[in-house]
């Protein structure tokens, strides 16, 4: 159970860090914030990033640590996947609850949320987030797949072609 916990910690610990990186990559870049951009190349660069970065992390972490690297992989990656997209979802209920979109929608509906976290903080955080971020499963495990790498370098010559003194 520790090691799945140390995996969970590096996911969402490389997700923070991608989000991090975006963040400050984007406003050196278009002069803007990450929510102030309305550019969609904005809100699927950073939505594939952080779809794909730290669950590549999580797989080469589970290949080193997991005896059963796929079985490893899959709880690596199970939490990490539904926890953050259920957390930005009820953080964003909860603030528009409280009347953090300035009262602009007075019946509480999925809709309203999902508009009021798209403005203010993550607007890559979509349908299609919620549903591509599944694939996040199978990239771990397949990460975790891949063989190590355990040749050693050769380091003497293999060719002996000994025309050069």
């Amino acid at each position: 159970m520790r090691k799945i916990i140390i995996g969970w910690i590096i996911v969402t610990g490389c997700y923070f860090i991608v989000l991090m990186f975006l963040s400050k990559f984007i406003s050196t870049v278009t002069g803007t914030n990450i929510v102030d951009n309305k550019a969609t190349w904005v809100d699927i660069l950073s939505g594939l990033m952080l779809i794909v970065i730290p669950y590549i992390l999580g797989g080469m972490y589970s290949r080193a640590v997991f005896e059963n690297s796929v079985k490893g992989a899959f709880y690596v990656s199970l939490i990490p996947v539904f926890a953050e997209k259920i957390l930005i979802f009820l953080i964003g209920r909860r603030l528009v609850g409280i009347g953090a979109d300035a009262g602009s929608s007075t019946i509480m509906t999925p809709h309203n949320i999902f508009q009021f976290i798209q403005n203010e903080a993550a607007p890559y955080y979509s349908i299609y987030y919620l549903a591509f971020g599944l694939l996040s499963i199978p990239l771990c495990v397949a990460i975790a797949k891949i063989p190590p790498n355990n040749k050693k370098r050769n380091k003497s010559p293999t060719n002996t072609d000994h025309r050069f003194p």
